[in-house]
C-alpha cells in the first residue's frame, strides 16, 4: 500500500491570520479617533477668544405646556428674574410665581381670574403662551414685566393678555411682593363654537 501525502487546501494557506486583521482594524480605528480629536482640539483653539455673536434676545427662551385641566408657561419678568405662569382650567385662576435668583427661592406671586375677561362655561378649554414685551419708562418703581401672558379661550374664540406689575427694588431688598395680574387687552378672534347637547 502506497501512502499519499496529506492534501493542503490552497484557500486555507492564503487566508490572513485573524490577529493581523484585528491589528489592522484597531490601527485604522485608533488613527481615525486621533484625527477626530485633533480636529476638535483645533476648533477649540481657533474659537478661543472670539466674542459670542448671538443677539441677546436669542439667549432667553420661554416654554409652555398644557393638559386637559391645566397649562403652564414661563416668561421673563426682568433681566434676572423669570416667572412661571399656571392656568387652572377648572377655576379660571391664573397665577405667576417669580423666582428671586439672589434669594434662591420664589419671592413673588401674582393672581387673576381669566373668567373676568373671558366669560365662559365650566368646560372651558384654554391655550397659554408668553411673549416679549417692551417696557416703557414710568415714574413709579412698579412697571410692567418684560413679558405678556396670553390666554385664549378656544370655545369662545376670545383672548386676553396680562402683565406682571413688577417692582425691582422690592426684589433687590429680598422682600416678597404680589398682587393682581394686570389685564392689558384682548379681543374676539373667531366666532364661538356652538355648545353641543
Amino acid at each position: 500500500m502506497v501512502e499519499l501525502p496529506p492534501v493542503v487546501s490552497p484557500i486555507a494557506t492564503n487566508r490572513p491570520q485573524p490577529a493581523a486583521g484585528f491589528r489592522r482594524t484597531f490601527l485604522y480605528g485608533f488613527a481615525s479617533a486621533g484625527l477626530l480629536c485633533g480636529v476638535f482640539l483645533l476648533g477649540i483653539f481657533l474659537g478661543r477668544g472670539k466674542p459670542n455673536n448671538l443677539p441677546p434676545e436669542l439667549l432667553h427662551a420661554s416654554a409652555s405646556h398644557g393638559t386637559s385641566t391645566m397649562a403652564i408657561a414661563t416668561g421673563q419678568i426682568d433681566q434676572d428674574s423669570e416667572g412661571i405662569f399656571f392656568l387652572d382650567y377648572l377655576t379660571g385662576d391664573l397665577q405667576c410665581w417669580v423666582y428671586y435668583p439672589q434669594m434662591g427661592t420664589f419671592g413673588a406671586k401674582f393672581k387673576a381670574n381669566v373668567r373676568a375677561q373671558l366669560p365662559s362655561g365650566k368646560n372651558s378649554e384654554y391655550l397659554l403662551v408668553t411673549g416679549t414685551a417692551v417696557t416703557t419708562g414710568t415714574s413709579s418703581n412698579t412697571r410692567p414685566g418684560l413679558c405678556l401672558v396670553y390666554v385664549v379661550d378656544v370655545n369662545e374664540g376670545v383672548f386676553a393678555a396680562y402683565t406682571v406689575p413688577w417692582n425691582r427694588s422690592v426684589e433687590n431688598a429680598g422682600s416678597p411682593q404680589g398682587g393682581a395680574l394686570v389685564p392689558v387687552s384682548g379681543g374676539q378672534i373667531r366666532a364661538p363654537i356652538p355648545v353641543r347637547k
